[in-house]
């Protein structure tokens, strides 16, 4: 997830001098297009991978740092992973947002985000571990990313809501489903065997490459996630 991340963040970047030529020559239309067109490209880097997780993040788990840690970590990822996938798949908007010089409602309530995440973490780490500070993380990201994000910008820009969500994210949807249908169809086929035996070959490529992986799948992604999309 975090080389995806790297990816969606690293187009994302070319939406800034975009955004802010068409802010400049006031070109809504332009705008619009640049929301819907890159949160689209977004969607396709980032959905198959979160197809990809939830079935087969078991096995992913036990041959990257051990079984031992399937038990703790398969749940933070089933928890990160809608919230995580929400705010990369429009990694554009913050952008845009930026370009156009309007981010500052966003930053805002990117401050109001941290500052729930905190508390609910404190909150539900004594009684839920781990589980708990992965809900204080992912209840404020979900709200925001839902709630404020796509609806902030359509407001700005002129466009319906259900128009936008529709022509940004219908198609790679829709593309994702056989990828579900192939991976729900070969699970069983997929031992943790095979994937470890993968992992020893990367982990003889150098002594480097073994550490990263164990940091952990969403990790990195859900802390890199801040105000304009993923750093």
């Amino acid at each position: 997830m975090n080389y995806a991340a790297e990816t969606v963040s690293s187009l994302a970047q070319l939406f800034v001098p975009r955004s802010s030529q068409a802010q400049a020559e006031g070109d809504l239309d332009g705008l619009r297009k640049i929301l819907v067109l890159g949160n689209r490209a977004c969607a396709f880097i980032i959905f198959p991978i979160t197809a990809l997780l939830p079935i087969l993040g078991k096995s992913i788990i036990e041959a990257w740092v051990g079984p031992k840690y399937v038990a703790a970590s398969y749940p933070v990822l089933l928890i990160l992973i809608f919230p995580v996938t929400l705010i990369l798949a429009q990694v554009a908007s913050g952008r845009t947002l930026l370009g156009m010089a309007k981010h500052r409602t966003w930053a805002y309530v990117a401050l109001a985000e941290g500052a729930a995440n905190l508390i609910l973490s404190i909150i539900l780490l004594r009684p839920y571990g781990i589980v708990g500070d992965t809900i204080g993380t992912a209840v404020p990201l979900t709200r925001s990313t839902i709630f404020f994000l796509p609806r902030h910008l359509c407001r700005l820009l002129g466009i319906k809501i259900r128009t936008y969500l529709c022509r940004a994210f219908s198609l790679p949807i829709m593309l994702c489903a056989p990828v579900v249908a192939v991976l729900f169809a070969h699970a069983p086929l997929v031992h943790s065997s095979s994937l470890a035996r993968a992992s020893d070959t990367s982990r003889d490529s150098g002594p480097g490459v073994r550490r990263r992986p164990a940091l952990g799948i969403l990790g990195g992604s859900s802390l890199g996630c801040t105000t304009f999309g993923c750093e």
